[in-house]
């Protein structure tokens, strides 16, 4: 077996990684040829049609419809059908045949007091009685038997609870209407930094790209100059181990890239990967100050609203809740639909009002009441932490976008200096008067600053979109691309 020498693995190894990179561009190449292209815009109409966050936020808020509509149903009267069937042990019967008897006897005694009627004839007199007299006997009830009634009730005094509960899923209407909003601007923020995630890895690799080529042409040129004997062979290793570790970086980039567009895809809810994008990273002027986002979030925020519909709904239920301590009153009527089987006691249709009053059920309606009023004050607190956490957060981001913008500012200069050092760095290792880890330096110095705008772009552009979340107008990031674009046309 021949052992491969460290020259030849080390040449296996640029060549491996040189194929990886040009299957990865021409797929690339191919997917933009065919691509249909996809703008911010469109990436967010997208999401809005297929995204699943938002499918289900809109049934919840439907849900929240038809409970509404459920407790005004409450108002109006409750009409029920009844039917059932009974078996009972033994037939229910109505005996008074003492009644009978005693009737016979005084009859008997009266005749035979006014006619002096003898003894016998008295007896033939009651027994003409006892056969003429039918038996005080009747069926009541037999020992099965059948029932059907409709049952009318109106409520008339509730304490309050009704309207209360009412009021209560109007909040809930309100606010199933905000979290749907809120999941709204959560997607369409999650896909404009998927969005640009996507165009800050394609600017990477595209970077990292041009780094790998230039160190492949200065390895060439010191190929060269080793051969004719003005360069050494520690400066040639050290162009070939920089070219390795750019030809690392550059695959970690590509795969960086299908990363993002996984997530980019995830966000929108709909695979984008032959989509070409063509919205750029941008910057514009920002017109909005630090007050006008800290303002602005105090009315439009969407959890900020959340929470305040919530404590009105808290209200509303406490107001529920007290209700158990007032009498209950409602109007009720009965109708016998099937009568055959009613018994003398049971009439045919009944009419009245019911009155309900709770004297004691183990101090459970005050114990209710009072852990509404716990819950209100939990969620005041709560609120007033949210509304910190809100404003330090739109104070960091707004910080942070003043901070990428003045850094792009000052990049700018840095990689014009940047490409000047590396055209002095090339021509001085031409005339053999710079080291090939001047150039290496150069070239890794200008690649760094392109990184950097890169970044400072995209974490303006991120800065940005979360501001404009945090502030309730997600939307806007649109408004703020196509501004953009007008300014770099002026």
């Amino acid at each position: 077996m021949v052992k491969k020498s460290g020259g030849d693995a080390y040449s296996n190894f640029l060549l491996r990684m040189a194929l990886q990179k040009y299957l990865f561009i021409a797929v690339i190449i191919s997917g933009n040829l065919f691509a249909q292209e996809l703008s911010l815009e469109e990436a967010i109409q997208i999401s809005m049609n297929e995204n699943k966050e938002i499918q289900s936020s809109k049934y919840a808020k439907e849900s929240s419809v038809y409970e509404l509509k459920s407790s005004y149903g409450k108002l109006f009267p409750q009409l029920s059908l009844e039917g059932k069937y009974t078996q009972i042990d033994d037939p229910i019967n109505l005996d008074i045949g003492s009644i009978r008897t005693a009737m016979i006897a005084a009859d008997s005694k009266v005749f035979q007091t006014a006619t002096s009627a003898s003894t016998a004839t008295t007896g033939a007199f009651r027994q003409a009685l006892e056969n003429a007299v039918p038996p005080f006997q009747m069926r009541v009830q037999d020992d099965h038997y059948y029932n059907l009634s409709a049952t009318l009730l109106q409520p008339l005094f509730t304490g309050g609870k009704l309207s209360a509960n009412i009021a209560a899923k109007k909040q809930e209407v309100i606010i199933s209407e905000r979290q749907d909003e809120n999941t709204k601007d959560k997607v369409i923020s999650d896909v404009v930094i998927s969005y640009f995630r996507v165009q800050l890895m394609k600017e990477l690799v595209v970077i990292r790209g041009d780094v790998v080529q230039g160190l492949r042409g200065h390895r060439d040129r010191a190929e060269k100059m080793l051969k004719v004997g003005i360069l050494s062979q520690a400066n040639k290793m050290r162009t070939d181990v920089a070219l390795a570790e750019a030809v690392r970086e550059e695959y970690k980039s590509q795969k960086d890239l299908e990363l993002s567009y996984i997530l980019l895809s995830n966000a929108l809810g709909s695979d984008v990967k032959n989509f070409k994008l063509t919205t750029p990273l941008f910057v514009s002027e920002e017109k909005e100050t630090l007050d006008s986002y800290l303002a602005s979030s105090e009315s439009e925020n969407h959890v900020l609203q959340i929470l305040a519909h919530k404590q009105e709904q808290l209200e509303e239920k406490g107001r529920a809740v007290a209700s158990a301590f007032y009498p209950a009153f409602a109007a009720f009527a009965k109708y016998e639909l099937y009568q055959n089987d009613l018994t003398l006691f049971e009439p045919d249709y009944a009419l009245g009002v019911v009155m309900k009053f709770n004297l004691f059920n183990g101090a459970s309606d005050y114990n209710d009441l009072q852990s509404v009023r716990a819950q209100k004050r939990t969620l005041a607190y709560y609120r007033e932490n949210i509304v910190e956490l809100v404003k330090t957060e739109i104070q960091k981001n707004y910080h942070d976008l003043k901070t990428a913008k003045e850094q792009l500012k000052s990049l700018e200069s840095s990689r014009l200096l940047a490409e000047e050092n590396l055209r002095l760095n090339k021509l001085s290792f031409a005339q053999g008067v710079a080291t090939s880890l001047e150039v290496i330096d150069a070239e890794l110095a200008l690649s760094k600053v392109k990184i950097e705008q890169s970044k400072a772009m995209f974490d303006y552009d991120t800065s940005l979109q979360t501001l404009l979340r945090l502030s309730g107008n997600a939307k806007k990031i649109v408004e703020s691309v196509s501004v953009s674009v007008k300014e770099k046309k002026l």
